[in-house]
């Protein structure tokens, strides 16, 4: 499951909701462009319950099991970066 953001500003709140019903595993890529269209060259989420800890890298994919949510919140707090929590 690939999602795709454009022209994310730096510093707008994203909150993205994956849902995987489909009876695999799925793994979700997230990709995001500036509002130049330039590509973010990091895309990160930690899980919420490991403030610090626990990062992956949503470019090259987090795994999503079946039947289970992933609830992604949090924004773009330098150029080319988006930080998100799940």
């Amino acid at each position: 499951m690939s999602i795709t953001l454009n022209h994310l500003a730096q510093g707008v709140p994203v909150v993205i909701t994956a849902l995987n019903s489909i009876g695999t595993n799925q793994s979700i890529i997230i990709a995001a462009t500036d509002p130049a269209g330039a590509s973010f060259t990091t895309v990160q989420g930690v899980h919420s319950s490991g403030a610090g800890s626990g990062f992956v890298n949503l470019l090259t994919g987090a795994v999503l099991n079946t039947g289970n949510v992933f609830i992604f919140a949090g924004s773009a707090p330098t150029p080319g970066t988006l930080n998100l929590a799940f």
